[in-house]
C-alpha cells in the first residue's frame, strides 16, 4: 500500500495516496499481516488525535506516517492545519521515531509550526533538529536562518 500511494501521491492523487497510505499504516501499527485488524485499525490511523509518538514503533511505521503527513500537507484544511490530528500527529509520530526519515520530519515538522501555527520559537527548535541529525536537510537549513536574522 504504502509504495503504491507514494506513487499516486506523485502523480497528484493525493485522496488515493492518502487512503493507500493509511492502510499502510494500520497494517504495520497491526503487526504487519493482519488484514481484518489493518482494516479495523484504518478507521484511527487517519486520525491520529489521541495517538501519542511510541519511540518503540518500528522505522518502516514512522516512514509511513512521515509520507502521509506529507500526503495530507498537499491535501489541505483540516489535513493540514489541526493541531493533534492529521499532518501534524503524523509528523510528530513520524519525528519521535529513530530513522532515515526523523530529519526530514523534523524538517516538515518546522515548517508546520512556522506556516501553521506561526509559532516561530518551535520551528526554530525543529529546524536545528532537523539539521543536526542530517546537515544535507537544505529546506531546513534555509528556513532556520531565516528564522534566526
Amino acid at each position: 500500500h504504502a509504495e503504491y500511494g507514494w506513487m499516486m501521491h506523485e502523480e497528484g492523487e493525493s485522496g488515493v495516496a492518502a487512503h493507500q497510505l493509511e492502510l499502510a499504516v494500520a497494517a504495520v501499527a497491526a503487526g504487519g499481516g493482519n488484514l481484518r485488524g489493518a482494516v479495523a485499525a484504518c478507521q484511527v490511523a487517519s486520525q491520529f488525535s489521541n495517538h501519542a509518538a511510541d519511540p518503540n514503533d518500528e522505522p518502516e511505521l514512522a516512514d509511513y506516517r512521515f509520507r502521509l503527513a506529507q500526503v495530507y500537507w498537499t491535501l489541505g484544511g483540516g489535513k493540514r492545519s489541526e493541531r493533534g490530528t492529521g499532518a501534524h500527529a503524523a509528523l510528530l509520530a513520524a519525528a519521535a521515531v529513530p530513522g532515515r526519515h526523523q530529519a526530514g520530519a523534523f524538517g516538515w515538522l518546522g515548517r508546520w509550526y512556522q506556516e501553521v501555527a506561526h509559532d516561530a520559537h518551535r520551528a526554530i527548535k525543529c529546524y536545528q533538529r532537523s539539521v543536526s541529525l542530517d546537515p544535507t536537510q537544505e529546506a531546513a537549513g534555509c528556513e532556520l536562518v531565516g528564522l534566526l536574522v
